[in-house]
């Protein structure tokens, strides 16, 4: 079940923040929801299978927090079931889960901005994917909260006798990726703190 925490701090940059004389690089550069509002330190994930939440939870960006050591992270369910199995099906073995967000700035605006998911890490008990990786082009564009970041994770359900194979439910399968992004001016770019997703089975 998903947990709500409260809003995440603005990221103050990481360590590629740079700025040259006469001006300063974008500053207090977080991932968001939106541009203003909640939530920060948050993205909001879809997948292209179940556009109506039949099987992923519905999500705000209300289940990240930011934790001391671990950083910006945050849980997303989805319910291995006739839904799911539905979907795997209809796609031949394939969901593809999608990223949204925007990249706020809070001093020194920024004139291009950079989007990048990375695969992380997965597990499942029933050994029902047989690939899993990030795809597609991410986006320079600071607002993705329309139309998704660019990159996608795909996920390759292996095929049993009667159809494909679905992983494992209740916690005993997870995806985890993460979702960065850079803001840059003619002084330097600074990179937001990382959101890092896991999806993981109801």
């Amino acid at each position: 079940m998903l947990t709500t925490y409260g809003t995440c701090e603005d990221g103050t940059g990481g360590p590629n923040n740079a700025s040259g004389g006469g001006g300063s690089a974008p500053a207090l550069v977080s991932i968001a929801t939106s541009a203003s509002g909640n939530f920060d330190g948050a993205v909001i994930i879809g997948c292209d299978q179940d556009p109506t939440n039949g099987f992923l939870d519905v999500n705000s960006g209300s289940t990240f927090s930011n934790h001391p050591i671990a950083g910006i992270t945050g849980t997303i369910g989805y319910t291995v079931g006739p839904n799911y199995s539905s979907a795997v099906i209809a796609s031949n073995g394939l969901l593809t889960y999608t990223v949204f967000g925007y990249i706020r700035v809070g001093l020194n605006p920024a004139t291009s901005f950079q989007w990048d998911v990375t695969f992380q890490n997965d597990s499942d008990s029933n050994n029902a994917w047989t690939a899993i990786a990030t795809n597609g082009s991410p986006s320079t564009a600071q607002d993705r909260t329309s139309n998704d970041v660019g990159e996608d994770i795909k996920v390759v359900h292996s095929s049993g006798g009667r159809g494909y194979n679905l992983p494992a439910p209740f916690g005993n399968s997870f995806i985890e990726f993460d979702v960065d992004a850079d803001a840059t001016n003619p002084n330097g770019t600074t990179s937001a703190s990382t959101v890092k997703v896991t999806l993981e089975s109801n």
